[in-house]
């Protein structure tokens, strides 16, 4: 043999080593590699998880704080209306209306208590009023009254503007007008029967 191919055969005989080492490490480490990678991915996925946990676990103090306020809101039977009579329920929604009425800056004029009426196995308890209000107060009465516990309820509303209040209909000074409405909301029957 000569050298030439001497030389020739130890580096075919290298390369042969080489590609034989590099597929045995292709196939020893390639599984090695991915696990490595799914266990990357993996551990990513659980730090993920765990900042969200963490956000969740931040919010806990205020939404025990929400909901303690909201079962310490719970009155009046979860939306109904609550008394000893229906007199005084409707005395009650009157109240709350002059309240109402007072933080939109408006009047109350008139509340007439309605009679009681049985509807579906509750009573409907309702009062007329008028209020003198501009538009705004008057947007603001009807959003608080629908809004607010207990739960009321509107009927018959009518709005009346004059003529030389017409043109100031939009001004929160001027534009008053006469809002008719009726209030009411529900209350439980009594178990004894009364009302």
């Amino acid at each position: 043999m000569t050298q030439a191919s001497r030389l020739l055969g130890r580096i075919a005989a290298l390369f042969i080593l080489a590609a034989l080492l590099g597929l045995l490490h292709v196939e020893a480490a390639a599984p090695l590699l991915g696990s490595y990678r799914e266990r990357a991915e993996r551990t990513e996925s659980l730090q993920d998880q765990l900042r969200r946990y963490q956000r969740e676990a931040a919010l806990l103090p205020a939404r025990r704080a929400a909901l303690q306020a909201l079962q310490s809101r719970k009155t009046a039977g979860d939306g109904f209306l609550d008394g000893p009579s229906d007199t005084l329920v409707a005395v009650k929604i009157q109240n709350h209306l002059k309240a109402v009425a007072e933080d939109a800056k408006a009047e109350l004029r008139s509340a007439e208590v309605l009679p009681a009426v049985d509807e579906e196995g509750l009573r409907r308890i309702a009062i007329r009023a008028r209020l003198s209000t501009t538009l705004s107060g008057a947007e603001r009465i009807l959003y608080t009254l629908e809004t607010g516990s207990p739960f009321l309820f509107i009927d018959d509303l009518d709005l009346r503007v004059s003529p030389q209040n017409l043109r100031d209909l939009g001004e929160e000074t001027g534009g008053i007008m006469d809002l008719d409405l009726e209030v009411y909301g529900y209350a439980r029957p009594s178990k004894d029967g009364e009302k």
